[in-house]
């Protein structure tokens, strides 16, 4: 399973984000490229402690098996439901939402592991955030065609 703390993955990644433009169209979804990386800088900055998100998900997805299912098999479904506090707004200065996005991807990272319970699965395993954070993220790449 790919992770976002090995290299080749992290540099698949940080070079599919950089292909991102102003004109890159959704295959689905409601956001536009700007609010999709707003969203998904989010993420990343709970994990590290720099965002607060209060919602939680079904008490299901803090099983095990459940968990390791979504890590592991699992896709990220199209209209997955989102907490509020990772709904972008809907003037997102593009530039600003790319350079936040890369700096919150390096920060995360760059973490030593010590991370904040996800607040859908609960404690994670810094190889449980890195797979995670690499299934978010190559849902949104894939969502903008990158």
């Amino acid at each position: 399973m790919p992770s976002l703390f090995d290299s080749a993955d992290l540099n698949s990644v940080s070079g599919r984000i950089s292909r991102l433009t102003p004109g890159s169209q959704a295959q689905w979804g409601k956001m536009n490229c700007a609010q999709m990386m707003w969203h998904c800088a989010g993420p990343f900055q709970q994990a590290v402690g720099d965002k607060t998100v209060t919602a939680n998900g079904p008490a299901i997805l803090r099983f095990p098996l459940m968990r390791w299912l979504i890590l592991n098999v699992f896709p990220v479904p199209k209209g997955a439901p989102t907490a509020p506090e990772y709904i972008a707004p809907d003037n997102v200065d593009f530039a600003k939402a790319k350079a936040d996005l890369t700096a919150a991807l390096d920060k995360f990272t760059r973490s030593k592991g010590e991370f904040r319970d996800n607040p859908v699965f609960g404690r994670l395993s810094r190889e449980d955030w890195g797979k995670l954070m690499y299934k978010h993220m190559d849902h949104h790449l894939r969502q903008f065609g990158v």
